[in-house]
């Protein structure tokens, strides 16, 4: 297993990181439709998040030529604070429960209080609950619970 940043000049890398998000809410979201679009829009949003927040840390886990576990953490100012956010934590089904998010989340922290964040905030799916439970081991605290209604 191999920790690195993800090469932002390497589209394909993009590329796969874009299939993964556009895939993830399949995992807790039995009303999740992914259209022909999809994987395209979530390249473009990651493009667009590396132009916009230039400050960022995206570490991702390689194992045998494969990304088994990625995170991405942006610096964004908010109300005069500098908060880092963490858009995603990944890891593959078959690697989890090894501590690799642990790792990712505490290696994303580092990096932001190295960069002078004085708040990290987090976001996860409701069905999602060993990772809530991560979360709040980590120190997060509920903040905002966001609801939704079909219509």
């Amino acid at each position: 297993m191999e920790f690195r940043p993800l090469n932002i000049n390497d589209d394909n890398e993009i590329q796969l990181i874009a299939e993964i998000d556009a895939y993830l809410p399949f995992e807790y979201d039995p009303d999740y439709k992914l259209d022909t679009d999809s994987v395209y829009d979530c390249y473009l949003r990651l493009k667009k998040y590396f132009q916009d927040y230039p400050t960022y840390i995206f570490i991702l886990g390689w194992d045998q030529n494969q990304i088994v576990a990625a995170h991405f953490v942006i610096m964004k100012e908010q109300k005069k604070k500098k908060i880092a956010s963490v858009l995603i934590t990944w890891v593959h089904k078959d690697y989890r429960g090894k501590g690799l998010a642990k790792k990712m989340k505490i290696d994303g922290e580092a990096w932001a209080k190295k960069h002078g964040a004085e708040e990290m905030s987090t976001h996860v799916h409701q069905n999602n609950q060993k990772m809530y439970e991560i979360n709040l081991k980590a120190g997060y605290k509920p903040l905002f619970i966001n609801l939704t209604k079909k219509i």
